[in-house]
């Protein structure tokens, strides 16, 4: 491939993950909009966060091509191509990463609220 055509295609790349943010951001937006039917608070942030999670985490595309693709896309792509046992190992980054939102998001919501935390504390001596 010439120069040109690595440069193209590397602006390309770029061109459609701005695209590709500023889309996740409004379908966010949306999230957050339909959360808000959710009396509960904390069911809303964890849809939130569980959404952040499948539309925001990256996975490479190959191991030496260094560009990288939405995880849940390559998933698909993986189930349809592969199967499903393929397409388990993309899930993996997701599954992790809504783990880490979602237990980042109690330890805040446990430390940011100090009466909770006392009686956490209290309850385990």
């Amino acid at each position: 491939m010439s120069g040109m055509t690595a440069m193209i295609l590397q602006n390309d790349y770029y061109v459609i993950w701005m695209v590709y943010l500023a889309a996740s951001v409004a379908g966010l937006l949306i999230v957050w909009r339909i959360g808000s039917w959710f009396t509960n608070k904390e069911v809303r942030r964890v849809l939130v966060l569980c959404t952040v999670a499948v539309v925001w985490t990256p996975y490479p595309l190959s191991d030496h091509s260094g560009y990288w693709a939405p995880a849940f896309m390559a998933m698909l792509l993986e189930a349809i191509s592969n199967g499903v046992e393929s397409a388990i190992q993309r899930a993996i980054p997701i599954l992790l990463v809504m783990l880490g939102l979602v237990l980042c998001s109690a330890a805040w919501r446990m430390f940011a609220d100090k009466t909770q935390w006392r009686q956490w504390f209290a309850r385990s001596r």
